[in-house]
C-alpha cells in the first residue's frame, strides 16, 4: 500500500513538471531601452575598432621600416592585444542576451589592454627618437 501510493505520488510530481514551464530556461528579450544601449554599444566600438586597425597597420609598417626605434616586444604586444579586441568583439556580436553584458566586459577590458600595449609602444618610439 505504501509503495503504490509513493509511486502515485512520484507519477503525479512527473506529469507536473513536465507539464509546467521553468521561467528560467525562457528567454526574456531585452527591454527597447536596454536594446538601444547595446547596439549604440556596438556602433560605437565597431568604429574604435576600425580606428585602430589603422593604427595597428601603421605601427606595424613603421617597425618594420624603422626597426631601431621599437622594442619588438611591445609592437607584439600590441597585435596580439588588437587580436584579443576582435575575438571578444566578434564574442560578443554572438553573445545571447543572458552573457551579454559579461562578453561586453571582457571587449572592454581587451581594449584598456591595447591601449596600454600602444601607450607602451609609442612611449619607447618617443625615446628612442630622442
Amino acid at each position: 500500500m505504501l509503495r503504490t501510493t509513493l509511486l502515485l505520488c512520484l507519477g503525479l510530481l512527473i506529469a507536473v513538471t513536465a507539464t509546467t514551464p521553468i521561467a528560467a530556461t525562457e528567454p526574456v528579450p531585452p527591454d527597447p531601452t536596454v536594446r538601444a544601449e547595446r547596439e549604440a554599444y556596438r556602433q560605437d566600438m565597431a568604429e574604435q575598432i576600425a580606428n585602430w586597425r589603422q593604427r595597428v597597420r601603421a605601427l606595424a609598417e613603421q617597425a618594420e621600416e624603422q626597426p631601431e626605434e621599437f622594442e619588438e616586444v611591445h609592437v607584439i604586444a600590441v597585435t596580439n592585444a588588437w587580436r584579443q579586441l576582435n575575438e571578444d568583439f566578434e564574442s560578443l556580436e554572438q553573445a545571447p542576451a543572458p552573457i551579454w553584458d559579461a562578453a561586453r566586459e571582457e571587449v572592454d577590458d581587451a581594449y584598456a589592454a591595447l591601449v596600454t600595449a600602444w601607450e607602451i609602444a609609442t612611449a619607447d618610439q618617443e625615446q628612442a627618437q630622442r
